[in-house]
C-alpha cells in the first residue's frame, strides 16, 4: 500500500467474457493493457481506493486490497464490532457504498462508506482484528454528521475525505488510542442556509493537484430565494437546476467558484467514486462536462450530462435494457462513458 506505487490514474475495466479477465486503462495518457487474475472468481469487486481494487471474498467477506499491476494483495477483517453490542458481526458486502485509503497512520487505514440506510463509517488497518465503527464525538457531528452517508470518497494529500449531500466535507482522526472519528473540515455552505427545499448532490473530484467538488442542485426555490447567476440555471423535468464547480480550498476552509473544470477533461461523478478523463485521449467524451451516474438518469430521470462550455444539458440514456448488477457494465459491449456512468455508482446484487 506505499503511496507513490498506487495506480491511481488508472481505472479497471471488467470483462463480460471472464470474472477473472480486466483491463486497466489509464485515464490520462489513454494507456491500457490486459490482465489475468483467476482469484478474482472467488471475490466480489466492490470498487477501487486510490488506484487499489477493493475485493471482498465470497465465501469468507474477508475484504483485500489488490494491486492490479503487481497483484499483491493486503488483507483486512471480515467482521466488525458496534458499539451497542458485545459481538462482532460479519461485514455485510452488499452493504459497501465506497471506499478510501487514509495514510496518516503508520499502517495505511481503509476508510469504508456503507449504504442500505446504515449511514455509518467503518475502518481498519492490515494488521487490526475487527473493523471500528467511526464515531461522531461532539453534539454538532451526532446530529447531522453521523446521520449523512459520506459520498465520493477521495485519497487526496494522504488523506481520506467525504462529502455529505449538503457539501459538508469530513475527514477521519485515526490517532492511535483514540477511537476513530469524524473531523468536519468544512461546514454547510452558507449560501445553501436559505434553499431548504432545493436537493443537493454533492461529490468531490481529484483534478491534478487541485480538489474539487462538483455540486448539483434542483428545485423550484432556486429562482425564488435568490444568491445563484440566473444565467447558470437551466430547466430539466420542469424543475430549475444548476450545476457548479468549487475548488476546496483545505487551508482556509472555503469553496472557492469555478467556471467549469478544464477544457481538456470531463468528470464522471457517482456515490461510490468520481473520475476525471483527459477527452484528449477519449474524444467521444464531452470536453468541460460533468456526467450523472446512471442511477441520477434512470430513477430520477436527470439529465446525462451538463457542459460548462455552453452551459447545456445533454438528455438521459437508458440503461434499463441493461443490467446493473454484479455483472455489469461490461467493456467488452460498452462504450467508456456508458461504462462509467455504471462504475461510479455501484448497484451490486449479491
Amino acid at each position: 500500500m506505499v503511496i507513490r506505487f498506487r495506480p491511481r490514474k488508472w481505472i479497471t475495466l471488467a470483462h463480460c467474457a471472464s470474472p477473472s479477465q480486466w483491463t486497466l486503462l489509464n485515464v490520462t495518457t489513454g494507456a491500457h493493457t490486459n490482465i489475468d487474475f483467476p482469484d478474482l472468481d472467488a471475490h466480489h469487486y466492490l470498487g477501487t481506493a486510490d488506484g487499489l481494487l477493493v475485493l471482498g471474498h465470497k465465501r469468507t467477506n474477508i475484504i483485500h486490497l489488490l494491486h492490479p499491476f503487481i497483484g499483491k494483495t493486503t488483507e483486512f477483517p471480515s467482521h466488525y464490532a458496534p458499539s451497542t453490542l458485545n459481538r462482532s458481526l460479519r461485514v455485510n458486502l452488499s452493504a459497501i457504498n465506497g471506499a478510501g485509503t487514509d495514510d496518516s497512520t503508520i499502517l495505511s487505514t481503509l476508510v469504508i462508506s456503507l449504504r442500505n440506510g446504515l449511514r455509518q463509517f467503518i475502518c481498519a488497518k492490515p494488521s487490526d482484528k475487527l473493523w471500528a465503527f467511526v464515531q461522531a464525538i461532539n453534539q454538532h457531528s451526532a446530529s447531522i454528521v453521523d446521520k449523512v452517508r459520506g459520498h465520493s470518497p477521495l485519497t487526496f494529500g494522504g488523506r481520506c475525505y467525504f462529502t455529505t449531500s449538503d457539501s459538508m466535507i469530513i475527514a477521519l482522526d485515526l490517532t492511535p488510542g483514540v477511537e476513530p472519528h469524524m473531523v468536519c473540515l468544512l461546514d454547510k455552505d452558507p449560501w445553501l442556509v436559505n434553499h431548504q427545499e432545493t436537493i443537493i448532490y454533492s461529490y468531490l473530484v481529484r483534478s491534478h493537484d487541485r480538489m474539487l467538488m462538483l455540486r448539483y442542485l434542483f428545485g423550484m426555490n432556486l429562482l425564488r430565494e435568490g444568491g445563484f447567476n440566473e444565467e447558470d440555471i437551466f430547466m430539466c423535468q420542469d424543475c430549475p437546476s444548476l450545476v457548479e464547480v468549487l475548488e476546496v480550498d483545505l487551508p482556509r476552509r472555503r469553496l472557492v467558484t469555478q467556471h467549469g473544470i478544464g477544457s481538456r477533461c470531463a468528470a464522471f461523478v457517482g456515490a461510490s467514486h468520481t473520475v476525471m478523463v483527459s477527452t484528449e485521449k477519449f474524444p467521444r467524451i464531452i470536453s468541460n462536462a460533468v456526467y450523472l451516474n446512471y442511477f441520477m438518469q434512470g430513477l430520477f430521470r436527470h439529465f446525462g450530462a451538463y457542459c460548462f462550455e455552453d452551459k447545456t444539458a445533454i438528455s438521459a440514456r437508458n440503461f434499463q435494457d441493461r443490467r446493473i448488477g454484479k455483472n455489469s457494465p461490461c467493456a467488452c459491449h460498452w462504450e467508456l462513458e456508458d461504462y462509467l456512468m455504471c462504475d461510479v455508482e455501484k448497484g451490486y446484487h449479491m
